[in-house]
C-alpha cells in the first residue's frame, strides 16, 4: 500500500512550512507532492531550503485548485500510489490520523473518500466541517456540525462530501478520468463534484469523528462578493453536470432568486 500526500501551494510563504512541519512531526518519511501554483513570493525557496527531499512540482501558471491538484495526482499515479491525501497548504496536522484512516479504507473497500473532522485553527475545539450535505433542489452544500464543539468519538459517518482541505481518495477510481473537474475554476464546489461522482460509482464518502485537523481557511478568497459569485457559478456547473432538465430549472431559478434577494437587501441596507 502506497500513499501520496498532495499539497497545493500558492503564495504560501507564511503557512506552507508550518503545514509541512506538522506532517513531519508525526511521520518520518512521508511521500509528499507539493504543487506550486506559480507563486510570486518566497514559497518555493522556503520549501527547497527546509524540505529539499519532498517532490516539488512547479507550474508555470496558476492552474486553480482543481487542475493544480490534478497535476499532483498525475505524479502520484505514475509513482504507483494506491491512495492520495489532499491537504490545503493552511492546515495543521494535530495527530496521527493518516495511519488509522488508511486502515479504515483498506478494511472497507466501499470507501471512496474519507477525512477527519476539520476544526477551526483559532479554536481547535470548534468544528469547521464534519463533512457536508448536498441538497439537489436548492443546491445548498452546507458543512455538517459547523460551529459545534468537537467531541472525539469512535465513529465513522457517511456524508455527502468531504471537505477538500483534508481528504483521502482511492486512486483506482480516477485512473481513467480527472480527479477534480478543472472547469470548477479557480476554486469552490470541486470537492462536492468529486464526492458526488464517487457516490455515483457506487462508493461512499465518510468522515471519522475520532480524528481532527486544524484549518485556517479562505486564504485565497480576498473578496467576499467575488467568492460568492464564483460559488454561484460553480453550483450552476454542478447542476448542469448532474441534474435532470427539470431539476436544473428549479435549482437554477432558486439560486438566482437567492442572488437577487441578496443584492436587494444590500441596496436596502445602504439606504437605511
Amino acid at each position: 500500500m502506497k500513499l501520496g500526500i498532495i499539497i497545493l501551494s500558492w503564495n504560501s510563504e507564511d503557512r506552507i512550512i508550518n503545514c509541512l512541519d506538522s506532517i513531519f512531526k508525526f511521520y518520518k518519511n512521508p511521500n509528499i507532492y507539493v504543487v506550486d501554483n506559480n507563486s510570486k513570493d518566497r514559497s518555493v525557496d522556503l520549501i527547497k531550503k527546509h524540505y529539499p527531499e519532498i517532490n516539488l512540482i512547479l507550474s508555470n501558471s496558476n492552474l486553480g485548485f482543481s487542475a493544480g491538484n490534478n497535476l499532483g495526482f498525475e505524479h502520484a499515479l505514475k509513482d504507483g500510489c494506491d491512495y492520495v491525501l489532499l491537504l490545503n497548504d493552511d492546515v495543521i496536522v494535530l495527530e496521527d490520523f493518516i495511519s488509522p484512516l488508511i486502515v479504515e479504507m483498506e478494511n472497507d473497500k466501499t470507501i471512496g473518500s474519507i477525512g477527519p473532522v476539520v476544526v477551526e485553527n483559532y479554536d481547535r475545539n470548534i468544528i469547521q466541517s464534519a463533512g457536508g450535505k448536498i441538497n439537489l433542489i436548492t443546491l445548498d452544500m452546507d458543512y455538517l456540525k459547523r460551529g459545534e464543539n468537537y467531541k472525539k468519538i469512535n465513529k465513522v459517518k457517511e456524508v455527502g462530501y468531504v471537505l477538500g482541505a483534508a481528504v483521502f481518495v482511492r486512486t483506482s477510481l480516477f485512473k481513467k478520468s480527472f480527479l477534480f473537474d478543472p472547469h470548477f475554476y479557480p476554486a469552490y464546489v470541486e470537492e462536492v463534484d468529486m464526492c458526488y461522482r464517487i457516490k455515483k460509482m457506487g462508493y461512499t464518502n465518510k468522515v471519522s469523528y475520532n480524528y481532527k485537523i486544524a484549518h485556517i481557511g479562505s486564504l485565497s478568497a480576498s473578496n467576499s462578493s467575488i467568492t460568492y459569485r464564483r460559488i454561484l457559478n460553480n453550483k450552476f456547473l454542478f447542476a448542469i453536470k448532474h441534474l435532470s432538465v427539470i431539476n436544473i430549472f428549479f435549482s437554477i431559478n432558486f439560486l438566482l432568486s437567492k442572488f437577487f434577494i441578496k443584492i436587494l437587501l444590500k441596496k436596502i441596507n445602504r439606504n437605511l
